[in-house]
């Protein structure tokens, strides 16, 4: 009796797809964005109005002492301004 041939699958086929692996590269980069993520809420704040009324996060991006304004950004991304008088 003759063995059965058996016959190979061609892996690399035209028009196969084959599935992604994420080379070393790209875990550095996963890793990277992760810690830069954790660096940068690192120093966002809970801030309070001058009354002790309103609070909201955000991270202080600069701050005049000449003229009292407050730069800050919110995890959105958005940028606003105070005075120094406005908040506590």
């Amino acid at each position: 009796m003759m063995p059965e041939m058996t016959q190979k699958k061609n892996l690399y086929a035209p028009g196969k797809i084959l599935p992604a692996r994420p080379c070393w590269t790209h875990q550095l980069a996963g890793c990277c964005a992760l810690v830069m993520l954790f660096i940068s809420d690192a120093q966002a704040r809970t801030w309070t109005n001058a009354d002790g009324s309103k609070t909201f996060e955000a991270e202080l991006k600069s701050y005049d002492p000449a003229s009292g304004i407050v730069d800050v950004t919110w995890p959105n991304g958005a940028a606003m301004r105070f005075s120094q008088e406005k908040l506590s």
